[in-house]
């Protein structure tokens, strides 16, 4: 697009910045009267990269007995449930607390590190 001048450009963005400015604070007023909404739209595009419904969620949650695959707990330690999945093939293992997730990036979805650390825990063991 050609401008007549450089004021005529900088008028264009000033407005531009303005109007982008606008829909942002009304997109947040809408998130704050709407944080069920939000939170369920979060939750679908959440899943839907690793390719499931809600409900296919669901049924994989209830399938491990409603409670983390890893520690059992029926309750989500952290802020809620997270979807484990395998960072190579994306394929979804299974649902977790936020405790377990995040330990098992913390030791690189690894077996063999998980092992070496159980032995390392084991070997400290003060009830030994």
């Amino acid at each position: 697009m050609a401008y007549r001048n450089a004021k005529d450009m900088e008028r264009r963005r000033k407005y531009a910045r303005e109007y982008a400015q606008k829909l942002y604070r009304e997109g947040r007023s809408w998130a704050k009267q709407n944080p069920d909404k939000v939170k369920a739209k979060r939750r679908r595009r959440t899943l839907k990269q690793y390719g499931l419904t809600p409900e296919q969620w669901e049924a994989k949650f209830e399938a491990q007995g409603r409670a983390c695959a890893i520690c059992k707990s029926p309750e989500p330690k952290g802020s809620n449930w997270a979807t484990d999945h395998d960072h190579r093939t994306g394929q979804v293992r299974g649902i977790l607390c936020c405790s377990c997730n995040a330990g098992l990036g913390q030791m690189q979805d690894s077996p063999t590190v998980l092992r070496l650390s159980a032995e390392y825990l084991e070997s400290w063991d003060a009830t030994k």
